[in-house]
């Protein structure tokens, strides 16, 4: 099977970044495609907050991108099993993230906030996420919003795993999960984003603060490191 061609915003990565997007793509093109839907919708999300720069909206494109990578050390027998994991099946799967980190790490500074987002792209809001237990704002910023994306294409689209539950639906969890599992202030920008008729209960959320400076991407600087 032919594998899908390297988004252009992919091409800013480091040259061993690129091929190791590449090796996933061939490895197992359902995670890939899942990734390039998951940084279609973190970018759509980003973007009608109008609170973000260019820097921070590339950032979070790359971060949905690129937070299944570690699936690249997942064995395709798991994930493509045709029917539900087992707990030592979804602790491996759940490893991806740290996995993935540790793909990236040497081809980027200590404490990149593309890296970090990765890492802590499963961590909850409560508290009750893996691997650090972050919570609230101690979650980057970029891993809040790519976590929202990432459980909108799950539950919308069909897995080997699981049926797909359809998009109102998917938004009712992350309605419910406002506040515990997701952000509640992205939660209420993604059912006015894509919610018509879903409403998230509980008091209105805090506004999203802007991202900080310090968690840009310095792009032209990828560029330099890949050429």
């Amino acid at each position: 099977m032919r594998s899908a061609p390297i988004s252009p915003c992919l091409r800013l990565l480091p040259a061993p970044v690129q091929a190791l997007v590449q090796a996933l793509e061939e490895r197992n093109p359902a995670t890939a495609a899942h990734g390039r839907r998951v940084a279609t919708l973190a970018l759509q999300l980003a973007e009608f907050s109008h609170r973000l720069a260019r820097p921070e909206l590339e950032q979070v494109f790359l971060a949905g991108y690129l937070h299944d990578l570690g699936k690249l050390v997942v064995p395709v027998s798991i994930l493509e099993k045709p029917g539900p994991l087992d707990r030592q099946e979804w602790e491996i799967v759940h490893m991806a993230t740290t996995c993935g980190e540790s793909l990236l790490r040497p081809y980027f500074p200590p404490g990149d906030p593309l890296v970090e987002a990765i890492r802590n792209a499963r961590e909850h809001w409560d508290g009750t996420g893996s691997p650090d237990g972050l919570r609230a704002d101690d979650i980057p910023p970029t891993a809040r919003i790519v976590l929202i994306a990432d459980t909108l294409d799950a539950l919308s689209m069909h897995t080997a795993y699981r049926r797909p539950s359809g998009r109102r639906e998917a938004l009712k969890v992350l309605a419910s999960g406002a506040g515990s599992q997701f952000d509640p202030a992205w939660v209420e920008l993604a059912l006015r984003l894509w919610g018509e008729g879903v409403r998230r209960p509980g008091p209105a959320p805090t506004p999203i603060p802007f991202l900080h400076s310090d968690r840009q991407l310095h792009f032209e600087g990828q560029r330099r490191r890949a050429a």
